[in-house]
């Protein structure tokens, strides 16, 4: 994985998109897009592979966010779940997809760039992790 990961924000409001975007670039990430439903948000992840996505639960269109981290777990793509939403049967239906963090809206830009650095980490020591049981290989598989 690059030094700073590639990262797809899917979030239908256009301010707080806008300001995720500003807070990754500042912060030297690469934006690959960002996608206001989960359609959008799936061409985007067939085409630019994103390391990490930073998800919103309520979307444009009938499909949610918990919707689309489903299919990306299928892929082996994280995701961080951002949310203005705290209800409880929503915390229970995001837990059940695995995300790598759930971030409350309103959010401070500290909290977003460790949320992602956690969860970054955790990812890649999860997929060596399965390499390495698959036998496959992997930085710390032995020679």
């Amino acid at each position: 994985m690059p030094s700073k990961a590639k990262i797809l924000i899917v979030e239908d409001q256009y301010i707080e998109a806008s300001n995720l975007e500003l807070i990754l670039l500042r912060a030297g990430y690469t934006v690959c897009d960002i996608a206001r439903s989960v359609a959008a948000a799936l061409k985007i992840v067939g085409s630019e592979k994103p390391d990490m996505v930073l998800l919103d639960i309520q979307l444009q269109g009938h499909l949610t966010g918990i919707d689309l981290a489903q299919m990306l777990s299928q892929k082996n793509i994280a995701f961080i779940f951002i949310s203005a939403n705290s209800r409880q049967q929503i915390l229970d239906a995001a837990k059940v997809t695995r995300p790598y963090g759930f971030l409350l809206k309103p959010f401070r830009e500290k909290d977003v760039l460790i949320a992602l650095d956690v969860a970054l980490y955790t990812h890649l020591q999860d997929r060596e992790l399965k390499l390495k049981k698959q036998g496959t290989g992997g930085p710390f598989a032995p020679q």
